[in-house]
């Protein structure tokens, strides 16, 4: 995964109209990780946009989301690229899914679970 400079409270243009997985480390930890799949609309840039929205929406007052609002200026941010293509979507999707259960991460929960 690549590490983008200014994490979660710059903007990253170089991500926009991307596919692919992003995750949110503090302190050396991985707290949570995402996907955005949605390159027509703006891909990572856009879940990336909605984090430091402070505008509320159901998926601004997800657990992820509060987090990374709360530590915007601390959590790092990296993501990885997906290649559009038919089916990657649902790859990307299947692959976040496996990546939380592998590091005990739960979907709308933030931490590792022990």
């Amino acid at each position: 995964m690549e590490k983008l400079p200014g994490g979660f409270g710059a903007v990253h243009d170089s991500v926009h109209g991307v596919s692919g997985l992003w995750r949110a480390d503090l302190n050396g930890k991985m707290m949570t990780m995402g996907y955005a799949t949605d390159f027509s609309r703006g891909g990572l840039s856009k879940i990336l946009q909605t984090f430091r929205s402070n505008i509320l929406q159901k998926a601004n007052s997800h657990k992820a989301a509060v987090f990374i609002r709360e530590n915007i200026n601390e959590a790092e941010l990296y993501v990885i690229e997906v290649t559009r293509g038919a089916g990657n979507e649902l790859i990307i999707r299947d692959i976040c899914r496996e990546l939380r259960k592998r590091y005990g991460l739960k979907i709308g929960k933030l931490g590792i679970s022990k």
